[in-house]
């Protein structure tokens, strides 16, 4: 599997209060699947080769979060049918304040992917699930994306012409600080139209 350098469950007590959109689009666990042949995803294109080796080192705050300029990335599958974007790569040191969430613990970690999904195609049907990702970070942490924030309306099928955008949430469990994070991996998969094949995808995010 190849790898691209760029620059750049849930804990119930902080969730209290929390306000969960309506999920308008349904998705099916990627364990309810039938069966596929695995497939070794290709490597992604970047938009400026000289721009992927530069280190995300400008940061805004905005909203309550740390924003890292420059942590992006794109990619494709199936010949540029279905293409992939991650406009933003954000941390917070408190999540109950970036998200107005009420009586919760301040001291929460979290990052926050922003990503977009596109079906090129006239008459193809895929599926993809960033909303099941994994995220690694140079901290030391392995973990999914938090089932309330993290907005599902871009996972599941996608048909010809579509586009989806959202934000994914990953609440952290041990970085005593997401000042230290130096790099994340982003890990997901998608689905050919007919469920023959999958290919997953390793993202890696330098920060620093």
């Amino acid at each position: 599997m190849k790898k691209v350098i760029y620059s750049a469950a849930l804990v119930a007590l902080l969730l209290a209060g929390c306000e969960n959109e309506t999920v308008t689009e349904s998705t099916k666990p990627a364990e309810d699947k039938p069966k596929v042949k695995e497939t070794v995803a290709k490597e992604a294109k970047p938009v400026d080769d000289e721009e992927a080796l530069k280190a995300a080192t400008d940061t805004v705050e905005e909203d309550g979060f740390i924003k890292y300029r420059g942590a992006e990335w794109q990619g494709d599958y199936d010949s540029g049918g279905l293409t992939f974007k991650i406009h933003g790569f954000s941390v917070t040191n408190d999540l109950a304040k970036a998200y107005n969430i009420a009586n919760a613990e301040p001291d929460h970690k979290a990052v926050q992917v922003w990503f977009e999904v596109e079906n090129t195609t006239d008459d193809k049907k895929y599926e993809v699930y960033p909303d099941q990702a994994t995220l690694v970070t140079s901290t030391g942490e392995q973990v999914k994306p938090d089932p309330i924030l993290t907005n599902h309306k871009i996972a599941g099928e996608i048909f010809e012409g579509v586009t989806k955008e959202g934000d994914i949430i990953f609440v952290l469990e041990n970085t005593e600080d997401v000042a230290d994070i130096e790099s994340v991996k982003f890990v997901f998969k998608v689905y050919s139209e007919d469920m023959a094949a999958s290919e997953e995808y390793e993202v890696d995010l330098q920060l620093k």
